[in-house]
């Protein structure tokens, strides 16, 4: 119950009509507690095709014990988490998260040399069990935006810097990341991975191409979000 899932859930209720969607119930708990028997038990009765889960942190485990224990699994009731990554995925246990599904720009899993030349790299330093993960990915192309602007410009005054990093491009692990040049976010592809008892992910969807950034979206009235809908062709 922080800023983060009060504001994507509120995007996520008023655009659940463009897809021909409805909001079954919503539940909040303090961040990391793991008293989750409540949301868990109104989740179920609420006989929702779909859990979209924005529990960040410890809580996860809970609340995915929780729909364990119940006898819930990917197959009755398939949860769609926004903040569980492959790191996330090693301490709550892949065998709780199998068939399950995550939202997020990088999985390990995408295929490309550049992600294959990226896993060996981080293993290499960090250990050879180790996982990478989108916030990761995200960190180390930032790196790389900010060395490639100073490097152009010569100077690593902040000013300058912000200024020569709009409309910046890179090559990043995930695939080509641009800022936008408006408002210094970044364009990024969506994945929908499902969750593998080996905890990795099967990509099971991706969009057809980077998505401009919206840091601050606004209510359906804004038909930004009609339009690339549309564009992907949902039914």
């Amino acid at each position: 119950d922080y800023v983060f899932p009060r504001s994507a859930a509120a995007v996520l209720a008023d655009h659940l009509g463009l897809v021909g969607a409805e909001l079954a119930g919503e539940k909040y708990v303090p961040l990391g507690s793991m008293d989750v028997e409540e949301m868990v038990d109104a989740s179920l009765e609420s006989n929702a095709d779909v859990l979209v889960n924005l529990i960040n942190g410890d809580s996860n485990r809970a609340f995915f014990t929780a729909l364990d224990h119940r006898g819930t699994d990917a197959t009755s009731l398939p949860v769609l988490s926004f903040s569980i990554a492959e790191e996330e995925a090693r301490s709550i246990g892949p065998e709780l998260l199998a068939g399950h599904f995550a939202a997020w720009s990088y999985f390990q899993s995408v295929p490309g040399d550049e992600n294959t030349a990226f896993i060996a790299a981080y293993r290499d330093r960090y250990g050879s069990d180790r996982v990478t993960d989108d916030p990761i990915e995200a960190g180390y192309f930032g790196v790389h935006l900010w060395a490639k602007a100073v490097e152009s410009i010569g100077t690593v005054e902040s000013a300058s810097v912000r200024a020569r990093m709009r409309g910046l491009q890179y090559s990043a692990p995930g695939g080509p990341v641009q800022v936008d040049a408006k408002n210094l976010h970044v364009w990024k592809y969506c994945r929908i991975g499902r969750f593998q008892e080996n905890g990795q992910f099967e990509i099971v969807w991706q969009s057809p191409f980077p998505i401009a950034p919206m840091p601050f979206p606004r209510t359906r009235k804004n038909t930004d979000w009609e339009i690339f809908l549309n564009d992907l062709r949902l039914e």
